[in-house]
């Protein structure tokens, strides 16, 4: 992947200073497949960023990278300032402290209860007490609209109702940092539309960096202050105002079919809104 092209020059200073993530000149391959080559692209610090993609373009191993559970052949990645691919696992712990990670389907422990699965980060990387611990499990609850279900487990739960829990066990550390692969993949359109408003009322109270990870989820335009698309063999970003204003088919062809599923989706989502509140 070549730089981006993005409306933003990457040598201008205020746009380095606003960026609380960064990927420089990232090269990293599995064997003989290669999954990233000379992959530039940058995250703004308080905003919800959306990565864009095709199948097998290195969409989740880009958190990956970022969260440092891999590490690039080539190349830099900063986060909050801090240059990772060079730190020993011991020192990456203190930049893993700011991040938060939502998981594809939730990656809840099936043998504990939805309360001990968002009370285990903070037992085992905290010292609050144990009233303290459970006053921050229900605080987070609470955010993510979940009540009385302490007891529950795993299995117990709906698809978005997982999602919300893992969405609190992200926070539940009060990172600066969250990642997010494919959240709303696989919910119907009401409970994706309520994880999409709890992201931003996460970012607007928080000011909270999102980086989501998207195959092709409407819900991620319309939240997303910024785009990042890879392509097998480069990559662009900026607004979607931005994107959409540059000459390549690529990117018009794709951003024109998201648009329009985000269109067909909405309107599912109000049709179903108003088919609920008439029973």
């Amino acid at each position: 992947m070549s730089a981006p092209t993005t409306a933003t020059p990457r040598d201008d200073p205020s746009a380095a200073c606003a960026e609380h993530i960064s990927l420089r000149g990232v090269s990293l391959s599995f064997g003989s497949r290669v999954v990233m080559q000379e992959l530039n692209c940058g995250f703004p610090r308080g905003k919800i960023s959306v990565v864009l993609g095709g199948s097998g373009v290195g969409k989740s191993t880009l958190l990956r990278l970022i969260g440092g559970l891999v590490r690039p052949q080539t190349g830099s990645i900063e986060v909050d300032g801090e240059e990772t691919t060079r730190l020993r696992e011991r020192e990456l712990y203190t930049v893993r402290k700011k991040i938060g990670m939502l998981f594809q389907n939730g990656a809840l422990l099936d043998s504990i209860t939805v309360f001990d699965n968002i009370a285990f980060p903070l037992y085992e990387h905290t010292q609050l007490s144990s009233d303290e611990i459970t006053e921050r499990v229900h605080e987070f609850l609470e955010a993510v609209g979940l009540y009385e279900v302490d007891e529950l487990f795993p299995a117990q739960l709906s698809g978005g109702m997982t999602r919300r829990v893992g969405l609190a066990r992200a926070m539940v550390r009060q990172p600066e940092i969250l990642l997010c692969d494919e959240p709303f993949s696989g919910l119907d359109p009401i409970s994706a539309k309520r994880i999409e408003l709890l992201l931003c009322e996460l970012n607007r109270k928080h000011g909270l960096t999102i980086v989501a990870v998207s195959h092709d989820i409407p819900s991620t335009l319309r939240m997303a202050h910024h785009l990042t698309m890879l392509f097998p063999q480069d990559s662009f970003e900026g607004t979607l105002e931005e994107l959409l204003a540059i000459d390549d088919d690529r990117i018009r062809n794709f951003l024109s079919l998201e648009l329009d599923e985000s269109l067909s989706s909405q309107a599912e989502v109000e049709r179903l809104e108003e088919e609920g509140s008439s029973l």
